[in-house]
């Protein structure tokens, strides 16, 4: 694969009500270890709602084993064993063991996947950029290769917030 089919050109895609524009682009992802937990989903509107949840417990299993986060959190979406349900997992890298109670896990490397980044004060544009991710991979006739991610790059929680809004980095791994 030549590297200007890895690293194409952002797209801007047009997001009513969620960003003026959506910048897209396909790069490789890196491999990420991880301690995670999980939940199952039969809904895909309940998907959304078990993230927070998730990470506060993350968050405060990390806290009580003192053990330090080592990059920014991340939530996965991947297809239940059933074809009917979406397993939903609150990630995030930590320096050094996984502490107990905790899930540890791996998000393998990506080739190829399209990204794009969502900012805003809340998350309610965030199912917007999402539909318009998985309508420009079909419009680049691209298919989903592997597990969806959003990576929390700034969140109002980070300490060091300051009042500040999100900005996520939807991924999907793409062929």
């Amino acid at each position: 694969m030549c590297k200007s089919t890895l690293h194409a050109q952002p797209v801007m895609v047009r997001v009513p009500g969620a960003v003026d524009a959506l910048a897209s682009s396909v790069t490789l992802l890196p491999a990420v270890s991880v301690a995670q937990l999980s939940t199952t989903v039969t809904e895909m509107s309940e998907a959304g709602p078990s993230v927070g949840p998730l990470f506060q417990q993350l968050t405060a299993a990390l806290a009580d084993a003192g053990a330090a986060q080592a990059g920014p959190g991340l939530a996965t979406y991947t297809g239940g064993e059933d074809d009917e349900s979406l397993v939903v997992t609150a990630a995030a890298p930590v320096a050094g063991p996984v502490p107990d109670g905790v899930e540890e896990g791996e998000l393998p490397s990506a080739p190829r996947a399209l990204t794009a980044r969502y900012a805003g004060d809340d998350l309610a544009g965030l199912p917007e950029v999402w539909q318009a991710i998985t309508e420009e991979a079909a419009r680049r006739s691209l298919t989903a290769a592997g597990t969806n991610r959003e990576v929390y790059l700034a969140t109002p929680f980070d300490p060091d917030a300051e009042g500040g809004g999100w900005l996520i980095e939807v991924q999907i791994p793409v062929a």
